[in-house]
């Protein structure tokens, strides 16, 4: 397993500014509360198209202008739905798992080559 829920906890406890921090942990309170309050179980008890159905309604929360998202993250912090989603990728990507199954990884790279086209069907590169 990746273990990105680890990674998630870490970087918003040791990363992450104290009123992004409390974003994250009322976002999480209002995701279980709305899970509950939709389907009659906690998160983790829904399956895949429920889990994908409750993040959908949290990512149309967000504010779609750019300008009005910057100036609210600016005065009241990160936004729990940004985090949550940058952690989940940022923690997936640099796990083991991820930079080896669900991306292409070169182990011992022979040569640098600062631009490689991607070939058809070829995962990303999991590093730059």
């Amino acid at each position: 397993m990746a273990k990105v829920e680890d990674f998630i906890i870490k970087m918003v406890r040791d990363c992450t500014a104290t009123k992004s921090q409390n974003n994250f942990i009322k976002g999480l309170a209002d995701l279980e509360t709305y899970t509950e309050e939709n389907y009659n179980k906690t998160y983790v008890a829904c399956n895949v198209k429920e889990r994908e159905a409750v993040l959908t309604h949290f990512e149309n929360l967000e504010e779609s202008h750019y300008l009005i998202r910057k100036l609210k993250q600016k005065i009241l912090g990160d936004n729990f739905f940004h985090m949550f989603k940058s952690y989940t990728v940022t923690g997936y990507c640099t796990s083991e798992l991820g930079a080896t199954k669900g991306l292409s990884y070169d182990y011992l790279p022979s040569t640098f080559e600062a631009c490689i086209t991607i070939g058809d069907k070829q995962k990303s590169w999991a590093t730059k």
